[in-house]
């Protein structure tokens, strides 16, 4: 029988307080907590994550974010990408925004994963 038979079963839950400072900065934190049944393999992922957005004007928002991975390691299943993030123990990066129309926002980020790489 092939490894990746079989099905795959979630649950998870996620809680982020953010709050206004003023009228162009907002500060935001939280965690995550997930369970995941993937082809018989266990995983499960725990994070914490901090974000600030700073609106520079009516069309442009700038982003900085951290995550912490207290269960780095924990994707041990056959798909995953030894640079998968989730192996490592800390993101951080930024993104900015543009919004180019009513509908249409442009946006670009870069993040660095970091820490001690686990399971690989």
């Amino acid at each position: 029988m092939s490894p990746f038979s079989g099905g795959t079963f979630y649950a998870g839950g996620s809680m982020l307080y953010a709050l206004p400072v003023d009228s162009r900065l907002t500060l935001a934190g939280g965690g995550t907590m997930s369970r995941l049944n993937v082809w018989g393999q266990p995983v499960t992922v725990a994070r914490l994550d901090a974000m600030a957005n700073y609106r520079i004007s009516e069309r442009t928002d700038a982003t900085v974010y951290a995550i912490y991975n207290l269960t780095p390691g924990s994707t041990m299943v056959p798909f995953y990408d030894p640079l998968d993030p989730l192996a490592r123990r800390w993101t951080v990066g930024s993104t900015f925004t543009f919004k180019v129309g009513d509908n249409v926002h442009l946006g670009f980020g870069v993040s660095v994963n970091g820490g001690e790489r686990y399971g690989y």
